[in-house]
């Protein structure tokens, strides 16, 4: 009896799927997570969002987990050198682009990129260990080639938090404990108490996106269909809706 009782234990405890994706995936995967259920009865995913180093790290520490989507490749490349990760597997899925997010009472001040030295000014970023810092650094040296290391200086000496992601950069905005941000695309789109500001083309940074199965989790073959499922052209299109472009 134990053992048969046990065994219905596992049985049910490999239906499920662990997902740790990119805290700016939020919205479209919890949508993906009801068709996807729907579409297969008996899986149920259990889905985790946070920074892609943060989820990196918990692979690497062996956290269980099924399949894992990550803002950049250079968390990806670390959860496949774990060993946990197959390279066969890696798949880019999606991408995005960096937007500046300006609290109403600062949209006077703030028109522009090239606004974000001015004097007295509360900047949000993402910190440098994290995707969304990484991409926000490399625009903001796009920009100082044309507007110069003073402008890149002043605005640094205007940075006044440096959050784990870019929902965080969201929220400090949103609390009023910034004037401005530099955010993904996507986490800007609806935001109240705030507004986008476009990026000059050439100075903007595309977020690129990569998904994998993990081979040793409790339910592989439920990584692989949910990675299946992304790359499908109903999950591409949930993708679009909620505002990310094809992996460019």
């Amino acid at each position: 009896m134990i053992s048969l009782l046990l065994g219905i234990a596992l049985e049910s405890a490999s239906r499920d799927v662990i997902v740790l994706a990119a805290a700016s995936l939020r919205n479209p995967f919890l949508e993906m997570e009801r068709v996807f259920e729907a579409k297969n009865p008996g899986l149920d995913l259990k889905c985790s969002f946070a920074g892609s180093q943060e989820l990196a790290t918990q692979i690497v520490m062996g956290a269980p987990a099924d399949a894992f989507f990550s803002a950049d490749r250079k968390q990806m490349d670390l959860a496949v050198k774990s060993g946990r990760i197959p390279e066969r597997w890696v798949r880019p899925f999606a991408s995005n682009d960096l937007c500046l997010l300006v609290a109403k009472r600062a949209v006077g001040k703030i028109k522009k990129v090239d606004d974000l030295s001015h004097d007295g000014l509360k900047l949000s970023l993402a910190c440098d260990k994290v995707p969304a810092g990484n991409y926000t650094i490399q625009m903001l040296r796009n920009a100082s080639a044309k507007l110069g290391e003073v402008w890149l200086a002043k605005v640094i000496s205007n940075v006044v938090s440096r959050e784990t992601s870019a929902a965080m950069v969201v929220a400090r905005i949103e609390m009023g404990e910034a004037d401005a941000g530099v955010v993904y695309e996507t986490d800007a789109n609806g935001v109240r108490n705030a507004s986008k500001r476009p990026i000059p083309a050439d100075w903007n940074v595309i977020a690129r996106y990569f998904l994998g199965a993990i081979g040793d989790g409790g339910n592989p073959e439920g990584g692989q269909k949910l990675s299946a499922f992304v790359l499908s052209r109903e999950g591409q299109l949930i993708l679009r809706k909620h505002g990310f472009s094809a992996a460019r």
